[in-house]
């Protein structure tokens, strides 16, 4: 369970790289397709000037590729931060039980040393 928890970190560590890499795919094929088009056209928050010159595809197809970046690392990082969070829930409830069957263990031998050294038979015997 230790392990999955492990993996699960690094697999959010990297989902969150790839969301940076995202961002920075997004700024270069923004940038370059603002630079290189002299009429841009806009669809919300994204340039786009479809012609077949070479630098406008440039642009077109990194900020595509940024924004599936983005989205996709963002759902995975959320993906595997509660997936962490469900195996370190289930580490904690393992280990409560552990602990609580190691207590009720040492109860159970320190009730039979009792036992063991304070014997009523023996010691009506001894009067």
């Amino acid at each position: 369970m230790h392990e999955k928890a492990e993996e699960s970190r690094h697999n959010e560590s990297q989902a969150y790289m790839l969301l940076i890499v995202g961002v920075m795919l997004f700024s270069v094929g923004t940038l370059e397709t603002i630079l290189a088009a002299d009429d841009v056209s806009w669809f919300l928050l994204i340039p786009f000037c479809i012609t077949p010159n070479p630098p406008h595809l440039f642009g077109l197809f990194f900020t595509l590729s940024g924004i599936a970046s983005v989205m996709s690392g963002g759902i995975l990082g959320v993906k595997y931060r509660l997936d962490r969070g469900q195996y370190l829930n289930e580490l904690k409830e393992l280990q409560s039980i552990g602990t609580r069957v190691s207590e009720s263990e040492e109860k159970r031998v320190s009730m039979e040393e009792k036992k063991d050294s304070v014997d009523p038979e023996s010691s009506i015997l001894d009067v």
